[in-house]
């Protein structure tokens, strides 16, 4: 009897090991290299560059958050304003997943503002699903319309990439083109997205990118979520092992 118990005891030892190696070794351990966002914005010869610390969020286990709490942040170079920014919300998952949410406003001249996230690593997932999407809504300040352009290289606003930093790696999501107002509709919002849709091969990295011009005093807000998920059979295989594997639903 006693030598009974002690088998039953180590094998739950040895599975409760087991569960926890899984766990520490999950694909789904992601981490940040760098600066989680850098914003850049040019315009008549000017350049300025506002830059989101690593310090600067908040860990809730291993998701970063950021959340500019009604701040506004203004882009100098030297005695020039360039262009200003709010609304910055941002959050950098696990998952792994990159969200973005931004205001930004040009200044007296069309400005060119760059967006971008660090590269979030994680263990290379196989053939995995990915997703992403992007929505701006453009707002005219001065009663003579609003107008945003795409400066990827493709003429998109947005991009999603993996195995890379933007505009490096792979383009898995190339989004929205031109989005305008009207002087009589004064806001517009325009949206689009990708997948999900399965990536053949191995993915261990993944980045994104807004990059636009936008006409002079108007504003831009955008929105985007870029997601790389296990395969399905991958999934099957974590359950089998006793990890329960649960995804964020927004």
């Amino acid at each position: 009897m006693t030598r009974t118990l002690w088998i039953l005891r180590a094998a739950c030892a040895s599975a409760a090991a087991m569960v926890a190696i899984t766990a520490v070794t999950s694909p789904a351990q992601a981490y940040i290299e760098g600066n989680p966002l850098t914003v850049t914005a040019l315009t008549s010869g000017h350049t300025a560059t506002w830059v989101l610390p690593i310090d600067a969020g908040t860990w809730e286990g291993e998701d970063w958050h950021y959340d500019s709490s009604g701040r506004t942040y203004q882009m100098w170079d030297g005695g020039t304003l360039v262009g200003t920014l709010s609304g910055i919300h941002m959050d950098i998952y696990d998952d792994p997943q990159v969200v973005l949410n931004f205001t930004a406003q040009a200044n007296v001249s069309t400005t060119k503002f760059i967006f971008s996230s660090a590269l979030v690593s994680f263990a290379s997932l196989t053939n995995p699903t990915a997703s992403a999407s992007a929505g701006i809504t453009v707002t005219d300040n001065n009663f003579n319309g609003a107008l945003l352009a795409g400066q990827e290289s493709d003429g998109a606003a947005y991009w999603a990439n993996y195995n890379g930093l933007v505009p490096g790696g792979t383009n898995y999501a190339s989004l929205l083109n031109t989005v305008s107002a009207t002087a009589l509709e004064g806001t517009h919002t325009d949206s689009a997205n990708m997948g999900p849709t399965a990536i053949v091969g191995s993915v261990g990295s993944m980045s994104s990118q807004f990059s636009f011009s936008l006409s002079a005093f108007d504003a831009a807000s955008g929105t985007s979520s870029f997601q790389v998920v296990p395969a399905p059979g991958a999934l099957a295989l974590l359950g089998l092992g006793g990890l329960a594997v649960t995804r964020r639903r927004r």
